[in-house]
């Protein structure tokens, strides 16, 4: 890349990390949620099964979800020009985590306020769903495409 070529959010450095914001975004958005899949594995696994066994299934499930989706996001970072496949994939998944993301914290922080079981993780796994969702659709969306 010359000095005056300005990143688009695929170009990537010597040691793999992406040179454009939104590319960095990305990567930290998925890697955000992949500690958070971590912790809802060990809560699956070690608090539920005492406190809560019948949300074991759903959380399993809301778990390895975000795995998927940040396993698609990675490995569209790494993938050479011409991997419109993972791009897409990428930005499609985006939509249904962005909405997924702002529902749940909306319906978290109204319930809660409403005299309802108020849970702030809920708040935060939302969030951060909603976050990497909105950056993941930038990503593939928008900026020159690898290799033109």
């Amino acid at each position: 890349m010359s000095p005056t070529t300005v990143p688009t959010a695929h170009d990537r450095d010597v040691r793999g990390v992406p040179r454009h914001p939104l590319g960095r975004a990305l990567a930290v958005a998925a890697g955000a949620n992949v500690l958070v899949a971590g912790w809802l594995a060990y809560t699956v696994t070690n608090v539920l099964p005492a406190r809560d066994p019948a949300r074991i299934p759903f959380w399993a499930t809301v778990a390895c979800a975000i795995v998927v989706f940040a396993a698609v996001s990675f490995a569209a970072l790494k993938a050479r020009a011409g991997a419109r496949l993972l791009r897409t994939a990428t930005g499609v998944l985006g939509l249904p985590a962005l909405g997924l993301g702002l529902g749940t914290a909306a319906k978290m922080l109204t319930h809660g306020g409403a005299g309802g079981n108020f849970e702030g993780y809920v708040i935060v796994i939302g969030a951060l769903l909603a976050v990497h969702g909105a950056v993941a659709m930038a990503f593939a969306f928008t900026g020159e495409t690898p290799g033109r």
